[in-house]
This record gives structure tokens, sequence and C-alpha cells, in this order.
């Protein structure tokens, strides 16, 4: 691995190892604000929220690509910690707003990603999950032991450190011409959408339900992290990137069978391979940071398309059930259009 990748490598690792520390234990620490049908509001409510931030995070990477970094990574885990001390469910939402500022790194990380060849976004991806083979079951123990407000603390220190890899990045000092997205680059949203609508209630009701520990639910997650690690791994190798995309939303459409058995979480983790797949295949490797700006913000939009509709439906299974149709319904466009092209 080339040392710059293994920079940005690097600099995920940290983000990765408190990120699937705290991840799985968000929505059932929202629903001490809000009703269980309601946690879906608060995600909308921060997600649609930190829809400018890619552009904002676009001009300061004019400035310096490390600075957007630098400043985004920073508040993200600033945000985190103050999560420890939210009191009711308005706070909940600024404090998780400022922990989306990492929205405000993501174009400098693509853009600088993207200059290191084909592939290397899912691969830094894929790579970088290496931390949820454990972190989620260390979440749970110091969630028993310390109670969320100490594991979001812990967490948002790690997160914060984030950027100090990236210090030592080179930066190219003139940026590349902007080459234009392709029309395809606006499907992300609907890539992205099956997996946003899923996202807060996955764990939330294996906790539920089936009256798992905290430290249950953090060994669940990681199942399902080790499933997305290694198919994600996998498709950062592979040539056919749009067969790997429609057949990581065929098995995320899995997470359905969740009301049988807590064990169909574990699909929810090819997640990790539909995000990193869905900007390559349908983004590409982008000539300017305004580009890849687009490219975060669509997925962005997408994820917040997706806590819309459950935020309307307030409804924790028809939300699982929905998006499960969707995962197949996108799966099988993607194979039908794979197929149509073979034709030609």
């Amino acid at each position: 691995m080339r040392s710059q990748e293994g920079l940005l490598l690097t600099s995920w690792m940290f983000w990765s190892v408190a990120y699937y520390m705290y991840f799985p234990f968000l929505s059932i620490f929202f629903s001490r604000f809000v009703p269980e049908g309601e946690v879906s509001l608060l995600y909308l409510l921060f997600q649609a929220s930190s829809l400018p931030f890619p552009f904002v995070g676009a001009r300061l990477h004019r400035r310096s690509p490390i600075l957007a970094i630098v400043v985004g990574m920073g508040l993200s885990g600033l945000g985190l910690a103050l999560l420890s001390l939210a009191r009711n469910a308005l706070e909940v939402v600024a404090f998780m707003v400022v922990n989306y500022s990492f929205y405000l790194a993501l174009p400098s990380y693509y853009l600088l990603m993207g200059r290191q060849g084909e592939g290397t976004i899912t691969r830094v991806w894929a790579f970088s999950i290496l931390p949820s083979l454990f972190m989620p079951s260390v979440g749970g123990f110091l969630a028993e032991a310390l109670g969320f407000r100490g594991l979001f603390l812990l967490s948002g220190v790690i997160l914060a450190s984030s950027f100090v890899p990236v210090l030592k990045v080179h930066c190219e000092a003139a940026e590349r011409e902007a080459t234009g997205l392709p029309r395809s680059a606006y499907a992300i949203p609907l890539m992205i959408l099956s997996v946003a609508m899923a996202s807060p209630y996955v764990y939330l009701l294996a906790y539920v339900d089936f009256s798992l520990t905290k430290v249950q639910v953090g060994e669940l997650s990681t199942l399902a992290e080790v499933v997305g690690m290694a198919f994600s791994l996998f498709s950062s190798y592979t040539k056919r990137k749009e067969v790997s995309l429609a057949l990581s939303l065929l098995l995320f459409s899995l997470v359905s069978l969740l009301r049988v058995s807590p064990l169909f979480a574990v699909f929810f983790g090819l997640w990790e391979a539909v995000i990193p797949l869905s900007t390559e295949v349908f983004a590409g490797r982008t000539g300017s940071v305004d580009e890849y700006a687009v490219v975060v913000a669509l997925g962005d939009a997408g994820w917040a398309l997706g806590y819309l509709v459950d935020a309307v439906w307030q409804n924790a299974e028809l939300a699982i059930y929905s998006s499960s149709l969707v995962a197949l319904f996108t799966a099988t466009m993607l194979l039908l259009d794979r197929a149509r092209k073979g034709i030609k």
C-alpha cells in the first residue's frame, strides 16, 4: 500500500475505532428522549442540517485540504463528546449536527483517495472496517460499565484525533480540472435509501424485541461488520462493481427477517459495501473537490430521504420491511441494466 494511501487509511482507522464503538447504541440512547417510532425524526433533523456541509468543506479545501479535514473531524469529535451531556431531544439534535461535521471533511478525503487510483475508496473503506471486529463489543462493555455518556465522551476524543495522520499527507498544489459528473451520479440517493431507512431501527429492534444486553448488541454489530468488511474488501478488487453493488443490496434485503431472529441483523453490515460501491459505480473518479462535494451531498440526501420516509411512517417494523423492498428493487434495476448493456 502506498504511503499516502496508508496515511489516509490510518486516519479512517481512528475514525472507525470511535464510530464502531458508539454507533450501535445511538438509537437506544435516542429512545430515552423520544418514543421509538420518532427516533428517525431525530436522525432526519441532524442529517438534513448537514446537507450544506460538503459545499462548506469544498470551500475550506481550496484554502487547504488538510484544513478541511482538521476542522471537519475535530468538530465531529467535539459534537460526539458533547452528546454525553445531552439532557433533552433538542440538545441531542444540536450536538449531533456538530458531530455530522465530518461531512466537511469527506470531499477532501474522497479527492485525496481518488488520486491514489481506481478502487482506492472502496479498498480504504474495506480495510478501515477492521475495528468493527471488536469495537462494537468493546462499546457494549463500556456502555454497561460507564453508561452511554462515558461511551460518547471517550469515542468523541478518539474521533477528534482522526485528523492527525492526515497532517503528513502530501497535497498537490494545483486543483485538477473538473471533468463533470456523469448523469448516473444522481442515482446515488436511491442506492443509499434502503440503508437509511433501516439504519435507525435495526439494532434498536433487536435490543427491544429479543431483550438483548448492550454487550450482545455490540457482538451482533460486530458480526454484521465482519460480513460488510469481507464483501467490501472483495468488491474493491473486482472489475464488475455494478454486480457487486447489486449483490450487496440483495443480501442487505435479508434484514427484513430480523423479526425471526436477531442474527438477520448481520445483513445490515452490507451497508459497508453499498456506500463506497455506489460512489465508485455512479460517480467514478471525479476531477475536482466541487464534484466530490456534490457526490457527498447526494449521499447525504439519500440518508435524509430515508429518514424522512421513516419519520412520516413512525413505524419501526414498516421501515425495516420497506427498506428490504427498496433494496430488492434497486438491485433488480442494476442487474437488468447490466444485462441490457451486455446485450448491446
